[in-house]
């Protein structure tokens, strides 16, 4: 396992997009964070899987990763020299189960379903004049609604704001549903205020959010929580199907 010479990171790139629907969301964390450097292979000349760190902390870091069952062990070989909690963003079965079996439990674990977009366009004609684009100002009412609200989750939002596509419902020039792109270009943070449901207003936001992503020669995708079925079935409504499942989870190696 070696870290790629930043020469080399076209080669990877392209070989995740040959790949694209099994590496969405690792393509999609360096479409979003070109600057990325910790970025690792076995074979640059034969390359059978990716991971990246996204160092959180001195003592934390995110993976995200894919690759093929030997690729996915010597991924484990190479991380187990440090003794450190990694969090594991939107991986699959494979990966999931494997690392999984090493350690006794995770400290958390969120099995989520992958939903996508698999058009090239989207019908918008049923889209209001209201549906537009939050502005870093909304960050603060976003996190106040946000489900997983934390010590950081407030300048993430706005970062993401500020620098990815994002969609909302207006009345009377406030925001009252939204959609965000999260750091590796998955949808996510949806939510209406609840006075505001069962109005269409989500699907009007999600279809400007796709429209969005689309106009940039990505791929829509959205990681939900399986116990979330209130958005399980929302989904279809916007025009994502079922793709896959992924993993999000945090453990000791």
């Amino acid at each position: 396992m070696r870290k790629i010479e930043n020469h080399e990171k076209q080669a990877v790139i392209d070989f995740m997009t040959a790949n694209k629907f099994k590496y969405l969301n690792v393509l999609g964390y360096l479409t979003c964070n070109p600057e990325t450097e910790d970025i690792y292979v076995e074979d640059i000349a034969n390359i059978n899987g990716v991971f990246i760190l996204a160092a959180q902390s001195k003592t934390i870091s995110s993976v995200y990763m894919e690759g093929d069952q030997g690729f996915i062990e010597n991924t484990y070989r190479w991380l187990s020299q440090d003794k450190k909690t990694y969090v594991f963003s939107g991986v699959s079965e494979a990966v999931k189960d494997f690392f999984l079996a090493k350690v006794k439990a995770p400290f958390w674990h969120n099995p989520c379903f992958l939903y996508y977009y698999p058009e090239k366009t989207i019908d918008f004609s049923d889209v209001e004049e209201c549906v537009g684009s939050l502005l870093p100002k909304h960050a603060r009412m976003v996190n106040k609604y946000y489900e997983y609200k934390g010590p950081h989750s407030y300048s993430n939002i706005k970062s993401s704001i500020e620098k990815r596509p994002s969609s909302a419902y207006y009345i009377d020039g406030k925001p009252v549903s939204w959609a965000l792109i999260h750091d590796d270009y998955s949808m996510g943070i949806m939510y209406t205020i609840p006075e505001y449901r069962r109005k269409g207003y989500g699907v009007q936001v999600s279809k400007n959010l796709i429209r969005q992503v689309l106009e940039r020669g990505e791929v829509p995708f959205v990681h939900i929580v399986q116990s979330n079925h209130v958005s399980l079935d929302f989904s279809p409504i916007s025009g994502l199907r079922y793709g896959y499942p992924v993993h999000w989870f945090a453990i000791m190696i």
